[in-house]
């Protein structure tokens, strides 16, 4: 979609409607849920030149939602507007693909790829990496390196600092460096890192994403709030319980700093591990949630 600059928000949806090869009574038909949609009645008359990014992008989506094309091209239109705007969009873009006409949707948004659409194309450079099924493909792109690992070397930060992570680590239910756990059992994750001199109120952190890159846990050592940890090198970790995570892949980041006073380093995507199922508990099977706990049950009496 194409706005005049010149024009106010009033003109450019006739305007649209006009390049389409709409009738003058089809616009004005979707006139009013156009601009219902985009929110902006009170600047309708206002040359969209002096609207904001958001509006202007409110505006454009909702004229070429409704003005019912047989392709609608989307691109990025999630990276504008407040998060009532984007279930809106994604709402409409739900019902035009259930009326049977065609969205091509180009976002950096796993989860709204995931929701809305059945297939995917992943693009690097203007190149096509793969295409098929979106839970395939989205998992693919976040995968964070070509092999799972038990342990790895973090890079360093880009500015040395005081406190360094070196290492990340997982251990399975037997303390053994593993890159695949057993769902039922717990296991552990950690960091190794170096500390150049004494430092009060030091925390390092972890946390766990699942495949579709959706933070799952995010733990902190706090030991280190209620004194001073010395300069070495240390190692912390932490326990996940066994029959809380679903099974599939997951990334560690880590990170080391002073609450809400300085971050020393933080390390994304350092390793890749599994979370692996049984025969009764694929976590394949669709339904299953981002977690997938034991939970008590009760029947017919709460005592």
């Amino acid at each position: 979609t194409g706005f005049h600059p010149e024009l106010t928000g009033r003109e450019n949806i006739h305007l649209n409607g006009a390049v389409l090869g709409m009738k003058k009574a089809e616009v004005d038909r979707k006139f009013d849920e156009i601009v219902a949609f985009a929110e902006i009645e009170k600047f309708l008359d206002t040359p969209v030149k002096r609207y904001s990014s958001g509006m202007y992008v409110r505006l454009a989506f909702a004229v070429a939602a409704h003005l019912e094309p047989e392709v609608l091209i989307v691109d990025e239109v999630l990276a504008v507007g407040d998060a009532e705007f984007q279930k809106k969009c994604l709402g409409k873009m739900d019902d035009v693909t259930k009326e049977g006409r065609t969205v091509l949707f180009v976002s950096h948004n796993i989860g709204a790829i995931l929701n809305l659409c059945p297939s995917a194309l992943w693009l690097d450079r203007g190149q096509s990496m793969m295409r098929g099924n979106s839970e395939w493909v989205v998992t693919q792109y976040l995968r964070p390196g070509s092999d799972k690992q038990g342990d790895a070397a973090v890079p360093p930060p880009l500015k040395p600092d005081d406190v360094t992570i070196t290492k990340a680590f997982v251990l399975d239910s037997n303390h053994q460096i593993s890159a695949e756990v057993d769902f039922r059992l717990p296991f552990f994750v950690g960091l190794e890192y170096v500390v150049r001199k004494p430092i009060r109120s030091l925390r390092v952190g972890v946390r766990l994403k699942n495949g579709q890159g959706i933070a799952v846990i995010f733990s902190e050592d706090a030991w280190g709030s209620s004194g001073v940890t010395d300069p070495g090198t240390h190692s912390a970790w932490v326990e996940i319980p066994g029959h809380l995570l679903s099974p599939g892949r997951y990334s560690l980041d880590l990170s080391a700093y002073l609450l809400r006073v300085h971050g020393y380093h933080y390390a994304h995507d350092c390793l890749a591990f599994d979370v692996c199922g049984t025969d009764s508990v694929d976590g394949r099977e669709a339904g299953m949630g981002v977690i997938c706990p034991e939970l008590r049950w009760f029947r017919n009496s709460l005592d």
